[in-house]
């Protein structure tokens, strides 16, 4: 994995303006969560041995925002926020790299271990239009769930700079009476989701709207090669789980490729080896395999381990980050499952 041995990193703090500073040179711990549900990502990051000055002007509030960036010289992000490759100028090829986390502070704490001050910041993304957002308006008759769709990001673009993100293909269907909007924009955005079968999420100052059906990237191939660590899981409710090298290019509801012979398989517990699926007339002794949706299950137990999927592509469906810029730590942990398995995963969230 020599082509994983640079990596690179940012860490800004903003005021409202934009403005802001630069922390990107000092020891540094992140943890970021991201699920694929509404939740908003959150970062907690610890800043160690500050300038006073500068412990200062963050406890007093000077600053609103954070962004974090990380990866390696590999990959990069563009403007509009895509991964693409781009040159290097210190080695030559390309650098793998993008912002992981850009949200709203929450809170710092500070402290000392040692002889080492730290400083402990905790943010979310979107936290505000989250949590606040809300809206008194009416659409006339005739409207469309799209028409719902542009009236909220229209509020939240002018009340806290929420920019339009990616969308399904919305219903057609044009509703016979008119609608009148006086509550939490979050609350109708939730009924908006329901009505198009999608998720909805504020990402990086965006409104994103996504199903199954959109897959925000190609699949990404993890191996030994490609920066996988250690065997992925297969596991009982909780997806197929894999620790990768940080890769901006993997997120949520896309797709990474693992090859069947890297996944570790779980011994089952003598609880799921006592259990049987009656519902579906299972009478046998041996546990077997069988496809479903192209899929590989177990068939004659309650609970069976996750689905492998027949041509080794996951859904990613949970990641979560840790790095240490002083340290070993440089990981994304996902929560991925087979596409076409419905099942319900057990998320993650630290």
């Amino acid at each position: 994995m020599s082509q994983f041995w640079h990596r690179r990193f940012e860490l800004l703090l903003l005021k409202e303006s934009g403005e802001g500073i630069a922390l990107s040179d000092f020891s540094v711990d992140f943890n970021i969560t991201w699920s694929q549900s509404k939740t908003p990502r959150i970062a907690t990051i610890t800043v160690y041995n500050l300038r006073q000055d500068t412990v200062n002007r963050l406890m007093g509030r000077e600053f609103a925002k954070l962004r974090l960036s990380a990866g390696y010289f590999g990959l990069t992000q563009s403007p509009e926020g895509t991964i693409i490759e781009s040159p290097s100028a210190e080695q030559g090829t390309s650098t793998r790299y993008g912002t992981l986390f850009s949200g709203d502070i929450r809170i710092a704490i500070e402290g000392r271990t040692g002889t080492n001050s730290w400083v402990k910041i905790q943010a979310l993304d979107g936290f505000e239009a989250y949590s606040y957002a809300t809206i008194s308006a009416t659409l006339a008759k005739g409207y469309t769930e799209e028409d719902v769709y542009n009236l909220l990001q229209k509020k939240l673009e002018k009340d806290y700079g929420i920019l339009r993100g990616q969308t399904p293909v919305f219903p057609t269907r044009k509703y016979p009476r008119g609608k009148t909007f006086n509550g939490n924009i979050s609350t109708y955005l939730d009924e908006m989701a329901k009505n198009c079968h999608s998720r909805w999420q504020f990402l990086d100052g965006r409104l994103e709207m996504y199903n199954d059906d959109m897959i925000v990237n190609q699949a990404v191939v993890l191996n030994a090669q490609s920066g996988l660590v250690n065997a992925p899981q297969r596991t009982i409710g909780g997806g197929i789980t894999a620790t990768s090298l940080i890769n901006p290019a993997i997120r949520i509801n896309g797709l990474v490729h693992i090859d069947r012979s890297d996944i570790a398989e779980q011994v089952l517990s003598n609880t799921a080896l006592l259990s049987t699926d009656k519902d579906k007339g299972y009478q046998q002794n041996w546990i077997t395999e069988k496809q479903v949706n192209g899929n590989s299950t177990l068939w004659g137990i309650d609970q069976p381990p996750t689905s492998l999927a027949g041509d080794g592509v996951y859904v990613v469906r949970n990641i979560i980050y840790e790095g240490n810029t002083r340290g070993d730590a440089w990981y994304m942990k996902l929560i991925c499952q087979a596409r076409g398995d419905d099942s319900e995963l057990k998320l993650q969230v630290n």
